[in-house]
């Protein structure tokens, strides 16, 4: 991963998200490589509710390559977008959905009580509980993922 590139782009995001009241989480890879896990990382994911995914869009209105629309496949669905901020892609989210194995769909998470914020280099960056990720990621079948940060976690328990 080129971390530079793609901490300049979150670092700007950061900023430009500030004071505008959306509440929105860094997820995917570079929210485990932030807290020191080693993955590669391609593009920055984001996610936010149904609403704040359109503010987002609005507010890098220069930045769109793909607009948000609802996207479903047979595991989740949400408002997706794609932004292209400084050679990095940006996916944007908004409202997840998972399939709950009875195949209903199950409410979008509360992003605002789950929450917690990482200081990466003065930066305040919201991200979600690793126990979440690691739920979204055995749900999406990325075992990859969850093998790191299933290690990741047992090392951290190990070391308290």
């Amino acid at each position: 991963m080129n971390e530079c590139k793609h901490l300049k782009t979150l670092f700007y995001f950061v900023e430009k998200l500030q004071h505008s009241g959306i509440t929105w989480v860094l997820t995917g890879s570079l929210g485990l490589v932030i807290r020191g896990i080693q993955t590669t990382v391609g593009d920055i994911d984001v996610e936010t509710d149904v609403s704040g995914v359109y503010q987002i869009e609005d507010m890098f209105s220069d930045e769109v390559i793909d607009p948000v629309e609802l996207v479903e496949d047979r595991l989740a669905r949400s408002h997706l977008g794609v932004l292209h901020i400084g050679r990095v892609n940006v996916e944007i989210s908004g409202g997840i959905q998972f399939r709950s194995v009875d195949g209903n769909w199950m409410s979008p998470p509360d992003l605002k009580a789950l929450s917690t914020v990482m200081y990466v280099e003065g930066n305040h960056v919201p991200v979600l509980p690793l126990e979440n990720e690691l739920e979204r990621y055995r749900g999406s079948k990325r075992f990859d993922k969850v093998e790191l940060i299933s290690s990741y976690l047992q090392r951290r328990r190990s070391i308290s």
